[in-house]
């Protein structure tokens, strides 16, 4: 973490999990999904999903990583 920056992590998300979420959603895509999502909520705190990238096997996505950032204003 560098002094005035937000904190950074990586969460690392199962594909499947992603998958049933979007079709129970009716999204289009995980993208779409990711980017109309608030965030993640990690311990009563709204992480900013930063960006969403999928690593796949085969050419299927087998999950989904996750760059969150925490709020700015929240940290001291």
């Amino acid at each position: 973490m560098a002094e005035g920056k937000a904190a950074k992590w990586e969460l690392l998300v199962s594909a499947t999990v992603v998958e049933n979420l979007v079709g129970s959603l009716m999204y289009a895509s995980a993208s779409v999904l990711f980017v109309a999502a608030y965030g993640v909520l990690c311990d009563d705190e709204l992480l900013e999903i930063e960006s969403a990238t999928q690593e796949q096997v085969f050419g299927q996505p087998y999950v989904y990583r996750l760059v969150l950032r925490a709020p700015l204003a929240q940290m001291v």
